[in-house]
């Protein structure tokens, strides 16, 4: 953690660990305290699509969701 996410400070300090054994920092200047996340996974089109697919979740949804226009799916690795 770099800056504080409430005033972008540069001045922050640790500040003990969380419940959880997480690094607590402390911003010196508005005095807020915040725990380092890890990054979000982000997915590409496919891998969500594939991870969706794999999750049962209905076609009809996963267009609903992800807005697609022609909700039809072919994947090689899936037997008809």
């Amino acid at each position: 953690m770099t800056t504080c996410l409430h005033c972008y400070s540069l001045n922050i300090v640790k500040n003990g660990k969380s419940y959880y054994g997480k690094q607590n920092y402390k911003c010196r200047y508005c005095c807020r305290q915040a725990v380092e996340r890890a990054p979000e996974k982000l997915y590409s089109g496919d891998d969500l699509l594939k991870s969706l697919l794999l999750e049962r979740v209905p076609l009809h949804a996963i267009a609903r969701v992800l807005k697609m226009d022609n909700p039809e799916y072919t994947d090689p690795t899936i037997r008809k």
